[in-house]
């Protein structure tokens, strides 16, 4: 696997107020694992486990883009405890505990399209 780079700005552009930037950031990462997990799948109003390549040794990042227009998508690392609302058109990088191998996903009130990739430790 190649390294890869993840840059992050958040800006305030309100109208009426000047353009303020809270924080930039960039993380390069080199993963000494080879092996990786990308799909894109339709996440429905029901829970669903996905689970990840078992040719993953140890997790080490999760990148997740809910692709929808306007419905938000619920993650959780166990059934039915959700950590995390991933609104549509964000990315989210989300660093894993070496032993995740699966998460679940349930869209609020309509289908949505989200990408994952998944990256080995």
């Amino acid at each position: 696997m190649s390294d890869f780079r993840v840059s992050c700005q958040v800006r305030d552009v309100t109208s009426g107020n000047p353009q303020i930037t809270f924080g930039f950031a960039n993380v390069s990462y080199s993963p000494a694992g080879t092996h990786d997990d990308r799909r894109t799948v339709e996440v429905g109003t029901s829970e669903v486990e996905y689970t990840l390549s078992t040719d993953i040794g140890d997790s080490g990042f999760l990148l997740v883009i809910n692709n929808g227009p306007t419905n938000y998508v619920q993650l959780g690392w166990d059934t039915g405890v959700y950590k995390h609302r991933l609104r549509p058109g964000i990315p989210y990088l989300i660093p894993l505990e070496p032993a995740i191998a699966s998460f679940f996903m349930k869209a609020n009130t309509a289908a949505c399209e989200v990408m994952f990739h998944a990256f080995e430790a």
